[in-house]
């Protein structure tokens, strides 16, 4: 009798434990509108962290409540299919006289407009600029995120879509955060190339960013990050676990400018070294030693554009 009771209480332990982080993995990538976006977990009261984990986060689908022309820069919208069943909202904003495009990838539960302030350094620099918002995110259609594994298809489709509208632009791809996750695995499994990639607080693989959150509620990474992934995964129909920029570095061969927030809370500065040692090409790391999570522009302007500036000059052959 007594084993009996034990074995029903374990197993029903299982299923609602199971049950608990299956909502846990929904909140996490599932878009809900309207409603307050939960905070950060390291600004979350004890009792904050508690709710949270009872009931998970809640990840709002940001409006776009900004575009272009707040900053004064005239664009045109672009939609494309991103072959997953959604279709793609983009912005333009051209230079007179350019000579390359950027194409801008936005982080985990952010939109185009989150890039705004960089279009406007890119235009400033001569550059055409081309934000764009993940499927779910914006101006794009669907309602969820894989943290930058189905975005790599944004990626990749996205970069053909500039290529064939300006061919003879050189193509810079610069992403934050999920966006330079997803953009490392767009070069390595589906052969996006460009001409130069600025990688703005990329994690080193899906794993170790949801042990660092974990970590950041106060509780063990293991086993609760591979359970959450699991989930995730099953959920969406797509594998966290292969999720690694760390190891699609290693496919990068163009010159490449990794910059870090030296006070990062969900990127240790060990995992952009991780992606900085795996880099093929000419790379440079730069870490601002007062950043945030990808709040390099905002903690040194000055140092942000030389390094960019610096970028630019590795395309240019040496004169013999």
């Amino acid at each position: 009798m007594i084993k009996r009771v034990i074995f029903w209480g374990l197993l029903l332990g299982f299923i609602v434990s199971n049950l608990l982080v299956y909502q846990h993995a929904k909140a996490m990538t599932d878009f809900v509108v309207g409603g307050e976006q939960t905070d950060s977990p390291e600004s979350l009261s004890l009792g904050d962290k508690l709710a949270v984990l009872a009931t998970g986060v809640t990840l709002v689908r940001a409006p776009l409540e900004e575009n272009p022309e707040d900053h004064e820069m005239k664009f045109t919208s672009h939609s494309m299919d991103n072959g997953l069943g959604y279709q793609l909202n983009a912005w333009h904003i051209p230079v007179e006289e350019a000579t390359s495009t950027v194409i801008m990838f936005h982080g985990y539960g952010g939109n185009s407009a989150n890039l705004l302030l960089h279009a406007r350094e890119f235009h400033d620099m001569g550059y055409n600029t081309f934000v764009v918002d993940f499927f779910g995110s914006g101006g794009s259609t669907g309602s969820h995120t894989t943290i930058g594994v189905a975005e790599a298809q944004d990626v990749n489709v996205v970069s053909h879509y500039v290529r064939e509208k300006w061919p003879e632009h050189k193509i810079w791809l610069f992403g934050q955060s999920m966006g330079a996750a997803a953009i490392t695995r767009a070069v390595a499994k589906l052969g996006v190339q460009a001409d130069a990639i600025v990688l703005e607080s990329p994690y080193d693989s899906l794993l170790n960013t949801a042990k660092v959150r974990f970590n950041s509620m106060g509780l063990p990474g293991s086993p609760f990050a591979q359970w959450l992934l699991f989930w995730g995964g099953f959920r969406h129909g797509f594998d966290p676990f292969e999720m690694e920029p760390a190891e699609f570095a290693k496919s990068i061969t163009v010159p490449t400018l990794l910059l870090q927030g030296g006070n990062d809370p969900r990127v240790p500065d060990e995992q952009a070294e991780a992606i900085d040692a795996a880099l093929a090409g000419w790379h440079n790391l730069v870490i601002f030693p007062e950043a945030s999570h990808a709040g390099m522009l905002a903690s040194d302007a000055e140092v942000w554009r030389a390094e960019v500036s610096n970028l630019a000059r590795q395309l240019v052959p040496e004169e013999s």
